[in-house]
């Protein structure tokens, strides 16, 4: 597999589909990548390392002057998010069975999961308690 690295997204190329573009590439180039594409042959020439988000990063990162501060505002949004996600894949569940089991469509449940790391949408107790319950949870909100 050949992984190259855009802005935000890793696009994987497996290697039955490495071969068929090969054969279209620009050989003059040294480039595995098509004509009508040239621009990803200046990317594949770069020395391109990607950064492992591991506990060393973090810690390296945490370390940052304000990035803490940043960081801990975000602890309770980040939190929830993760009870989130957890609720819904130990009940084995893919965010297209929420949506089905609470009458909503996938791009919804995708939205009501991606509003806590933003501050464009607050989603309500319904909402939050349809999800806890499509997911075979009860919603708890506690304040310590």
């Amino acid at each position: 597999m050949v992984a190259f690295s855009g802005r935000h997204v890793i696009w994987s190329v497996h290697a039955p589909i490495v071969e068929a573009i090969n054969a279209q590439a620009i050989q003059t180039q040294n480039c595995a990548w098509p004509v009508s594409d040239s621009r990803m042959c200046n990317m594949a020439k770069t020395d391109y390392q990607p950064v492992p988000h591991d506990v060393a990063f973090r810690k390296t990162l945490l370390a940052k002057p304000g990035v803490k501060k940043a960081f801990d505002a975000l602890e309770e949004e980040y939190t929830a998010l993760h009870a989130m996600l957890d609720a819904r894949q130990a009940a084995g569940l893919t965010q297209a069975d929420v949506a089905n089991r609470m009458g909503t469509t996938v791009s919804a449940v995708s939205r009501l999961e991606a509003s806590l790391r933003s501050e464009k949408h607050s989603p309500s107790f319904a909402t939050l308690r349809k999800y806890a319950q499509a997911c075979g949870k009860k919603l708890v909100i506690q304040m310590v």
